[in-house]
Parts: C-alpha cells; structure tokens; sequence
C-alpha cells in the first residue's frame, strides 16, 4: 500500500511537470550517445564522453543506463569560475573526467517517477545520488532535473541545471586576478565596482524623459556599465534592431560580465549567436518570469529561469542584478554574466 501511495506521489509530480513521456516517444531506437549527440543543448557533454571513451559503454544495446545530463552552459560556467578546467579534465581523460562523468550515470533505466521512489541510487562511480523533490521539482544531489525521462533504446536521459562533483575529485581553487605592486595596480584593485543599486540608479535615469523611455539600445548608453555589449551589438549588426520598435526582454550581462569571460576569439557570427541567446521576443516582467520556467529566446534555445518558489534563483546560471528596467521597445533585466548557448 505504501509502495503505491509512493508511486501515485510520484507519478503526480512528474505529470505537473509535463515530462510524462508516451508510448511512441519509448519506442525509440536511438542510445544515450544519439540522443545527446542531436540535442543542442549537450554538446559539451557529448564531446566529453567520447574523450573519456565512455561512447561505446553509453551506447550498448544489451545494457540499461539512467543519465543526468548538464547543459553547455553549465560546462561554461564552471569554466569560468575555474579558468583552465576543462583543458586540465581534456588532458587526462581517463582520470578526474571520467569520474566526473560515470558520477552522471547509473546502471538501470530509471524514470523520474521511480527515483523519486528511490530516493537514492549508486552512481557508476561509485559514490551515492540523493534524490529529493521541492513542489513539482526534482533534484538530483540537490541540482534541478529541468527536463526528465527522455527516452532512449537503452535507458533514459534526464537533463539538469548544474554538474555534479564527486568527492573523489578536488576542484582547483577559483582563480585569483593578479596585482603587480605598482601605485596603479594598487589602487586599480580598491576602486569600488559599481553596485547593482548604482545600475539601476543609471538605468532608470534613462526612462524618465516626458516622452517616456528610450529604445532599449538609448537606456543601455545612458549607462556607463554596458560599453561591451553595446559595442557586440554594433559589431554584429543589431544595434539597430534594439533602437527600433519592437517588443523585447534583454538580458543585459555588465561590462564586468564580458571581462570576466575573457578574450574568446569569436567570430562575427559567433558573437551574434551570443547575443541573440539573451533575447526573448516578448516584454517580460520580473513577475512574469517568476511564473515561466523555460524562455525560448532569439537564438531558437531556451533560458532557464530556476526558481525557488516565486524567488528567481539565476537565469540560466546568469544572477540577474536588476529587474524591470522599461524601454520603448520592450524591457531589461541586468545579468552579472554572459550566457553561452
């Protein structure tokens, strides 16, 4: 009786979801390694599985395997707070990678429904998984499932918001910016960076014309914080597009954001590839995205807006600084970083 009431419970929460997948979606007779290779979303990891030489292993037909699944955006991040990473993982794939990777499996074909039942399951590394739910969330070690059971001919796939660490393997210490001694350099590292209130303060300053708020494009310049994307924006040809009318929600990353990622290298179209990801075609409120868990955006991939009831969390990793500053052509919200597809 209590294993039902379980499995009811469960069944309830994955259906609020709409991850309940059908009969004909099961009868696929693509692996784990198809799958992930086609979604554009696991491109990252789907290259560091065949580096490990995990492929073969994720794509036998004889075996079963559960798989949670980080996005590109969460390689990125995690790049970007420890510079050099995944060149260092690359280096030596049969080590740290692979225990990473095998802490993202489990043998056996399980849904989300079942592990919900669970509650814990043992990982190909070795260590334990701990499966826990919020509302109609789930969670995996206490990282967001945001898409659960897609199926696969041998087992199933379970998309999530961060990467799962296993004990066994020691991150390096998040990098330090390094000082030389002289009076400039001194005094480079004690000027105070703009607070979010600073922005917002700048920002709104914008949007009190008697006319009303400038295009998106006038209230980012009326701004001293947001040179780097108003200059991607004119590289690539789409600062015009933010000056017009039109109806927009940008997620607009700080010129901090763009010098913490660094010299990329990228091409024009990268770069606008880049910058289309931060648009949603449509003017969204802070309290409208407290409502939304997926934003289809310019780019045709998603945002994730991961909440913690009404409370917005992050933006596909990304925290954002300021809400709801108005435009005549839509609406910003700040992000202290710059989102990758």
């Amino acid at each position: 009786m209590k294993r039902k009431a379980l499995l009811l419970i469960a069944a309830v929460l994955v259906m609020s979801l709409g991850l309940v997948f059908t009969a004909s979606a099961q009868e696929t007779n693509d692996n784990i390694v198809d799958i992930i290779a086609r979604d554009g979303r696991l491109d990252t990891l789907h290259a560091t599985i065949v580096a490990a030489e995990l492929a073969d292993t994720l794509a036998l037909a004889d075996q079963s395997y559960t798989l949670f699944a980080p996005r590109d955006g969460d390689f990125s991040a995690l790049e970007a707070t420890y510079p050099g990473l995944t060149a260092a993982l690359l280096a030596n794939p049969s080590g740290d990678l692979t225990e990473i990777l095998k802490y993202h499996v489990v043998a056996g074909s399980y849904t989300a429904a079942e592990l919900i039942e669970m509650g814990t399951v043992t990982s190909l590394q070795g260590e334990e998984l701990t499966i826990t739910t919020e509302g109609d969330r789930v969670f995996v070690n206490g990282v967001r499932v945001i898409t659960a059971d897609t199926p696969a001919k041998n087992g199933i796939i379970h998309v999530i918001n961060d990467i799962l660490v296993p004990s066994t393997v020691t991150l390096p210490e998040p990098a330090m910016t390094e000082t030389t001694e002289t009076t400039e350099a001194v005094e480079a590292t004690t000027t105070t960076a703009p607070t979010a209130a600073d922005i917002e303060t700048e920002l709104l300053a914008a949007t009190t014309d008697a006319d009303g708020p400038g295009s998106i494009a006038a209230v980012l310049s009326a701004s001293n914080n947001f040179s780097s994307l108003l200059d991607a924006l004119t590289a690539t040809g789409l600062a015009e597009t933010f000056a017009n009318p039109g109806n927009f929600t940008v997620f607009a990353p700080t010129d901090a954001a763009f010098a913490a990622l660094g010299d990329t290298g990228l091409t024009e179209d990268e770069l606008k590839t880049i910058l289309m990801f931060h648009v949603v075609g449509d003017t969204l409120t802070r309290d409208q995205l407290a409502t939304d868990d997926i934003l289809p955006t310019l780019d045709g991939r998603p945002l994730f807006v991961n909440r913690d009831g009404s409370t917005i969390l992050n933006i596909s990793g990304a925290k954002v600084q300021v809400f709801n500053i108005p435009a005549s052509n839509g609406i910003i919200h700040v992000i202290d970083r710059v989102l990758i597809p």
